[in-house]
């Protein structure tokens, strides 16, 4: 196994252990990593394979490839044209992927923390603009972004931060009022954007809407991350159909005169509508 490979699968493993909650039991009896060994080293070459088709196909082609071989499908609204801020939910591990495969713009970058395992990704973390995970060089990434977007390239932004439930399955459905300002931010700074919302959903299986395995979590928010970690491992090692289709609702844009205090205000009601129509 290379060093790249290793490496992925070293991180994802680490993620599952601390998705079930086994993290302190493997220190003890390392040999608890060795069951877990297969099915992850075959996700790392699953990521392996997918950085390289970014660097030889593009980011769009190599998401079309890494969705059909995990057996997903993915319906969605007629993408917009040209660049544009995208402000997008995240219900899952899936979901960034999805987006990727419909947005042919090839300067698109993505707000992401700046996880270990994208830093083995080295031709998908040029696609990115990352921050730390500690938040720290919030503001340089802020101007870094404003940049890119200036000279007229595209943006996708999760401004939750985190994994949130899938409107498919979530009750009460979402209100995203936990969300960054970031793109009122972006907004004010960038005359003419174009900011655009987007609401996927059917990313998750209910099978892995808070499992009993992930139910040791005591923040919300981990147990979302744990389901979404293990759905992912799943998939790809069973290579198992999807029992839901990954959605992609894109909203309209937000107009400029409602670029300020406004603009967050805008985007939850739009999505919020798409929510209530994507709710299972």
């Amino acid at each position: 196994m290379d060093r790249k490979r290793r490496r992925l699968r070293d991180e994802n493993l680490d993620d599952v252990l601390k998705a079930i909650g086994l993290v302190g039991l493997a220190r003890r009896l390392p040999s608890i990593r060795r069951i877990f060994d297969g099915p992850v080293s075959e996700f790392a070459s699953l990521l392996e394979e997918l950085d390289l088709r970014v660097g030889r196909d593009g980011l769009q082609e190599a998401s079309k490839w890494f969705i059909a071989r995990l057996h997903c499908r993915v319906v969605a609204d007629p993408p917009p044209v040209g660049p544009a801020l995208f402000v997008c939910n995240h219900p899952g591990l899936g979901d960034a992927l999805a987006v990727f495969s419909l947005i042919s713009d090839p300067r698109l970058k993505i707000l992401a923390l700046d996880r270990p395992v994208l830093g083995a990704l080295e031709n998908l973390h040029e696609r990115l603009l990352t921050l730390a995970l500690d938040g720290s060089g919030t503001t340089a990434l802020l101007r870094q972004t404003v940049e890119h977007l200036k000279s007229g390239g595209s943006v996708l932004t999760f401004p939750a931060g985190k994994i949130e439930p899938d409107p498919a399955w979530a009750d009460p459905p979402p209100t995203f009022e936990h969300w960054s300002e970031s793109p009122t931010f972006l907004a004010r700074r960038v005359p003419g954007l174009k900011l655009i919302p987007i609401l996927v959903s059917g990313v998750r299986l209910q099978r892995y809407v808070d499992p009993w395995v992930t139910r040791f979590h005591r923040k919300s928010a981990d147990r979302e991350w744990a389901g979404a970690i293990l759905q992912l491992a799943h998939m790809a090692r069973r290579g198992k159909v999807a029992a839901t289709t990954l959605r992609v609702q894109f909203g309209k844009p937000v107009e400029e005169s409602l670029h300020g205090p406004k603009t967050m205000g805008v985007i939850r009601g739009e999505l919020g509508q798409m929510a209530q129509q994507a709710k299972r």
